[in-house]
This record gives C-alpha cells, sequence and structure tokens, in this order.
C-alpha cells in the first residue's frame, strides 16, 4: 500500500509511525521505572467525575483526613491526592492534573507548603523528597511545567530536565519486579481513598501563642497561593485552606496568618485546626491524637475527619450518594476500613481492661492465659480488669493458681482455673485453627499451627479476627516487667 503513494508521503508515513511507535515506548518505560508509591495513581482510576471534594497536600493531609469516613457519615466522596512534603507549587499542579478527570465542587488545601523554609524540615531536605515523589503523576505539559516549577522554586534549582524518569530512574532496571513490568494495565486503586492512617502515639502539649503576628513566607510559596486561588476562580471550584495540627513554631503560626489574611481578602474559607478554638470543636487532643511531632494518628483523623466533613456538609450543597446503586463500593470500602482501624487500634491498646473490653467484640476470638506465679508482681491492675469482664482475679493472689479463657464474638467458650494440670482448648471454624494450652509453667496459643502467644510469667493474651483469620494483637503483662504490657 506504501508502495502506491508518492517518495514524500512514504516517509512521511514511516516517521510518523517510528514516532508514535518510540512515544509508546518512551511511556511504558517511564511507568516501568518510575518508583511505585504515589498514591495518585488511585485518583486516574477513579471513574470519571465522580469525586465531590478534593483534599491536596502533604504527608499530614494523608495522615488525617479519611474521606470514607466522611463519606459514610456525610455522604460526599472525597479524595486525598497527597505526595509526601508537597511544596505548594506541586499542589498546583496536582489540582489541574487532578481536573483533566474529575470536576469537584470543592477543593480542600493543606497548607504546610506555606512554610517551605521555615519549618521542622530544612528546605533541601525537602526538596529530595519532592525530587522523589512530586513528579510521579501521568506524563504530559502538565508533568513537565510542574518540573520546571520544581526547579526554578525549589531551592536548591535541579534543572528540569533531570526530572524525566528515563534519567532520574535509570538504574531501577536491575531491581525491576513483575509489578513494574504490568504496572501501566493494573488498576492502581487506593482502597483509602488516599488515607493513610498511622498507629502510633505520642503525648504532646500545644497552645497557640498568646500573641500571632503575620509573617511573611517564602516567596514562591506564597505566589503559588495566589496562583491557586485564580485557578479556583477560573475553573469553578470552591477553594477551603486547612492547616492541620503538628508541633508549630511561632514563625509557622504567623506564616499561616498571613495566610488566613490573604484568604479572607479573596473571600476562601480557611480552617484553623492549629487555633485552639477550632481543635477544641474537633474535640483534638495533644495529648492522645498524635502519632509524632509531626503527624495525628488514627485518633486524631478520626476527629478531624469527622469534623472537617460535617463542615463542608454545612456549608455547601454536596450530594448524598449513600443511598445510590452506582456508588455501593464506597460503603463497602467504609466498612472495610473501619474494620482496619478497630483492629488497629485494639493493636495498640495496652491497657488490660481497655483491651479485654475491646477484644470482646463480635468480631474477635480471645485467649487470655496465665502462668507462672503470679504473685511475683504487683497484679492489682489486671486482677481490676479480669473482675471487670468476669474473669477470676483472685487468681492474682495465687502462687500455683493458673488460667486459660477463651472468648467467641463476646461468648466464652472455655474457663478454667487449675492448679498442676494442664488446660487446653481447640477453636475452629473450618477454615482457621487456634490451639490453647495452659500449665503451670508455659503456655501456648497457636493459630493454624503458628505460635502467636507470649509465653511470658502472667498474663498472655492473643486477640484473632475471625472473619480474616489473623492475628490482631499479642501481648503479654508479665510479672518480669511489674505487669506493664509487653509485646517485643
Amino acid at each position: 500500500m506504501l508502495r502506491n503513494l508518492p517518495r514524500p508521503l512514504r516517509l512521511a508515513a514511516r516517521l510518523t509511525a517510528f514516532c508514535l511507535l518510540a512515544a509508546l515506548l518512551l511511556w511504558y518505560a517511564d511507568a516501568v521505572l518510575t518508583e511505585k508509591t504515589s498514591t495518585f495513581w488511585g485518583l486516574y482510576d477513579e471513574p470519571r467525575d465522580t469525586i465531590d471534594v478534593l483534599y491536596v497536600g502533604g504527608s499530614h493531609a494523608n495522615a488525617a483526613i479519611s474521606p470514607l469516613q466522611i463519606y459514610e457519615q456525610q455522604g460526599f466522596t472525597g479524595y486525598v491526592a497527597y505526595s509526601w512534603s508537597q511544596p505548594i507549587w506541586t499542589s498546583y499542579h496536582y489540582i489541574k492534573e487532578a481536573l483533566k478527570t474529575q470536576s469537584p465542587q470543592v477543593v480542600v488545601l493543606d497548607t504546610f507548603g506555606l512554610v517551605y523554609g521555615n519549618t521542622y524540615i530544612e528546605a533541601p531536605l525537602i526538596d529530595a523528597t519532592s525530587d522523589q515523589f512530586s513528579p510521579r503523576i501521568k506524563p504530559g505539559l502538565n508533568r513537565l511545567l510542574l518540573t520546571v516549577a520544581m526547579s526554578r522554586c525549589q531551592v536548591t534549582h535541579k534543572p528540569f530536565y533531570q526530572y524525566n524518569s528515563l534519567l532520574q530512574f535509570h538504574t531501577r532496571w536491575k531491581s525491576l519486579t513483575a509489578e513494574d513490568w504490568t504496572w501501566p494495565f493494573v488498576s492502581h486503586a487506593s482502597p483509602g481513598k488516599g488515607f493513610g492512617p498511622i498507629y502510633t502515639t505520642e503525648v504532646f502539649s500545644q497552645s497557640q501563642p498568646a500573641a500571632i503576628t503575620e509573617q511573611a513566607g517564602y516567596a514562591p510559596a506564597e505566589e503559588y497561593l495566589y496562583k491557586i486561588i485564580e485557578l479556583s476562580k477560573k475553573e469553578g471550584f470552591q477553594l477551603v485552606l486547612m492547616d492541620l495540627p503538628y508541633i508549630t513554631t511561632e514563625t509557622e503560626y504567623g506564616i499561616y496568618a498571613r495566610a488566613r489574611r490573604i484568604c479572607e481578602e479573596n473571600g476562601v474559607p480557611y480552617i484553623s485546626y492549629l487555633l485552639d478554638d477550632t481543635a477544641a470543636e474537633a474535640g483534638f487532643d495533644y495529648a492522645t491524637d498524635m502519632a509524632e511531632h509531626a503527624h495525628v494518628n488514627y485518633k486524631g483523623a478520626a476527629k478531624l475527619s469527622a469534623h472537617l466533613g460535617a463542615w463542608l456538609a454545612e456549608q455547601y450543597d454536596l450530594p448524598d450518594h449513600r443511598q445510590d446503586p452506582a456508588y455501593a463500593s464506597w460503603s463497602e470500602l467504609a466498612a472495610a476500613e473501619q474494620k482496619d482501624l478497630q483492629d488497629g487500634d485494639l493493636s495498640m491498646t495496652h491497657d488490660p481492661l481497655e483491651l479485654l473490653q475491646k477484644a470482646l467484640d463480635e468480631r474477635y476470638l480471645l485467649v487470655v492465659q496465665t502462668q507462672g506465679d503470679l504473685t511475683g508482681a504487683d497484679g492489682a491492675a489486671v486482677a481490676a480488669a479480669f473482675d471487670a469482664v468476669g474473669l477470676d482475679g483472685s487468681i492474682f493472689a495465687s502462687s500455683t493458681a493458673h488460667a486459660l479463657y477463651v472468648f467467641e464474638g463476646g461468648e466464652m467458650l472455655y474457663g478454667q482455673v487449675a492448679e498442676g494440670e494442664t488446660l487446653a482448648y481447640t477453636w475452629t471454624d473450618g477454615t482457621h485453627t487456634v490451639e490453647a494450652d495452659s500449665r503451670p509453667d508455659s503456655a501456648s496459643c497457636r493459630l493454624d499451627g503458628e505460635e502467636i502467644g507470649r509465653n511470658r510469667p502472667g498474663v498472655n493474651i492473643a486477640v484473632v479476627d475471625r472473619e480474616t483469620g489473623e492475628r490482631v494483637q499479642s501481648i503479654s503483662f508479665s510479672t518480669l516487667h511489674d505487669y506493664a504490657a509487653y509485646t517485643a
């Protein structure tokens, strides 16, 4: 067929075919070589125009905002488009990228990017993190413009062409996996819609400064705040700014105060969870709700998500999809997330009474064993916990008694106290089997043949999720540690 064409047309056709093939190969190589740690790719897999609220920001937003909880409580959908240590120029291009496939009614911007160069992470370190994570969106003009913005705005001013995946990740060919080769052809949907709960707790105390004085931040960051405000007017979405709890300096408070004034002047709402009144409205407590100095934990996220979701529902006429069969998967994912959060919460519970009460839920199989001389330390607190849930707390006054209790869904299947003889019980649902035994000097708890118990003198507790057959908690309150919780 080509032979019948004039020579110039044949050359043009071959050149076009070559260019198309080269572009296809470059696209595939880009997808294969890029490291696979971005949740933005999950947004591409959301059906077009189904996200009502877009949350954009760094790891603060990722840890604090649960779109599925908000959906369950308010009915509107959402997605957290985040990247680690996200500068605000990245936020701008992430919003533009999201608008290619979604038409969110509201965009909520995490303002941590405004304190670039004035926060606990030094600017060069933010640059290094951003270099690795920010460009992980699909190839195209927007990604090119993002890398140009990174080159111009970052203090390290890395040439924009160095962000090309073939240059940045060319050494990854040595460690490519099957996931890399199939990456462009499979779904990358985020089950949590960009939410990443943190299951740790550190105790902090913070109040806003008595007097907050406006301070100018990094000029390019403020420039992009104005660009995002203009983008919201051009594209017709409602912009909302928010800051999230972390241990904050007076300088940062001053930069956020300046941002609040800019927002007020431009008719943009600003929710500040760093201000005492707003944090109190949400019920946020730095003593219980921080994972570490920079991020909220899963308990803090539940409070902030509930407050933010209710505020958005009150302020804007957002749809309620909970009765719409087309959104049934959101309800299913929300239920699954709540189970994961329940498991995570139980795994982080180290108070004996609180642990036993939570483990008596219908979802769990609970095994409680004692062994050794229970008078070897002061067991009053553990004994009180036993008594509170109907176990025999008097055994903590005995140097020879040992016990075994097994509960399924909160109902006791087995409960015995003995001196000398072995106590044993086997539970099975036909798929998974738990075998537990308690002796005067040892205890064992096996899940499908694998030991999950602690076997320490004192109290050993194991909790199994009956639905998944997975261990949720294994903890001892040992006389070796004065009955303090021990999971190591």
